[in-house]
Order: C-alpha cells, then structure tokens, then sequence
C-alpha cells in the first residue's frame, strides 16, 4: 500500500520563508557592508550585492501575499510545495554569498585572490556569480501573479540577465599535472618536490608532489601503471 504524500500547508511555507527571508536580510546587510568598505571588488560583488535586496523584496511579499489571505486560493495552494521547497533550499547558497563576501573582506591582492579561492573551493567551487544565478533561477520559478507584481517579475529577469554578462570573478586556474611514460626496460625516476632524492637500484620512484600525475611504467612481467 503506497501512502499519499502529505500536504502542504500554508503554515508550513510561511515558516520556510520566514527563514529564507531571516537569511537574506541578514546576507544582504553584510554583502552591502562589505562593498561600502572595499570599493575595489570585483565587479561580479557589486551587481550580486545590488540585487539582493531584489530578492529579499521577492520573498517578503510573497510572504505579505499569502498572510493576507482570508481563505486559500486553490490555484496558489498549488503552488505551496514548490514555494516551499525553494525557500528550504534558500538558506545554504545564501550562506554561501555571505562566506564569499566575507572572504574578501579587509584584504587586497594576492592575498584576497586566496582567500577567495578557498571560499569558492567551500562553495562546491561556485563563484559569487554563479551562486547568485542560482538564486535568481529559484526565485524566478516562484515569483508569480498575483504573488508578486509583474514588476517584481521583470527585475529579477533584468538581474539574471546582468548576472548572465558578468566576466567570471575568478579565473579558473587548471593545476598541471603531467604523465610519464617508459615503454623500455630501463628505469624511471621523478622527484616533483625539493632537496635530494633517495637512492634507488632501479624500477618506479617518485618522491616530492605528484599530484594529478599518471605514470605507466613498463619493466617486464612486473609493469605497474599508477595515478
């Protein structure tokens, strides 16, 4: 026997986005705090920044909406597991804009490139940009009459469009790696780190960093290929 799955009240979609909307207010005054003090960000900081307070409008009236309500519209309550898992689902990569901003913080340089690079490697190695698109997308799936204004509509569609333009924050940087190969009976010897390398009567040694390495190394019936 299959149990149909329970139904979504207005009660629980008020509180998702009561948290959703705790978050983003919370993101947005750090994010706009953040651009006040460091006027030299990235360009990507300054649009997701302007266009926070856009999604916060979103959610909070479609919370006003919904509130106001004297009796459930079918054709909203419809909609309530949708806005319901968004907002749920909010609360993380609007974690993550904030960490991102953080990250940039009182820092130039060499030094904020790192810092920034750590935060996008945390963030599932998503830009500022890329978390931001994210949230629009989400928001964009919800925000519709009568729950928002057609308005409202265009702003987040004009947002994601900028969002869409922006040069990427970071430059992908791919790590080397390289490959090694002997096909002969002789030996094969790689040191990718500092100092002396140990001494070896023969076969495969590798000492020192050899991260993303691949060596194929062939010395008769003992060949050995490894990664």
């Amino acid at each position: 026997m299959t149990l149909a799955a329970p139904e979504t009240t207005k009660g629980q979609v008020l509180r998702s986005l009561r948290d959703a909307i705790s978050s983003l207010k919370e993101t947005t005054a750090t994010c706009c705090n953040a651009i006040q003090e460091n006027s030299d960000l990235h360009e990507a900081f300054l649009v997701v920044s302007r266009h926070l307070p856009c999604l916060l409008n979103t959610f909070t009236t479609i919370e006003t909406h919904l509130k106001s309500q004297t009796e459930e519209i079918p054709e909203i309550k419809e909609m309530y597991p949708d806005i319901r898992l968004v907002a749920d689902e909010y609360r993380n990569p609007v974690r993550s804009i904030e960490d991102l901003f953080e990250s940039v913080k009182g820092v130039k340089g060499e030094e904020r490139t790192k810092r920034y690079r750590a935060a996008v490697q945390e963030c599932n190695d998503r830009k500022v940009e890329g978390v931001m698109l994210d949230l629009l997308e989400r928001a964009i799936d919800i925000a519709q009459a009568p729950l928002v204004s057609d308005e409202q509509i265009e702003q987040l569609r004009n947002a994601l469009a900028e969002i869409r333009k922006l040069p990427p924050s970071l430059e992908d940087v791919t790590t080397g790696g390289f490959t090694m190969i002997n096909h002969g009976s002789g030996n094969q010897f790689y040191h990718g780190g500092k100092g002396s390398m140990n001494y070896s009567s023969g076969g495969l040694m590798v000492t020192g960093d050899n991260h993303n390495a691949h060596y194929s190394y062939s010395a008769g019936p003992n060949s050995t290929t490894q990664s």
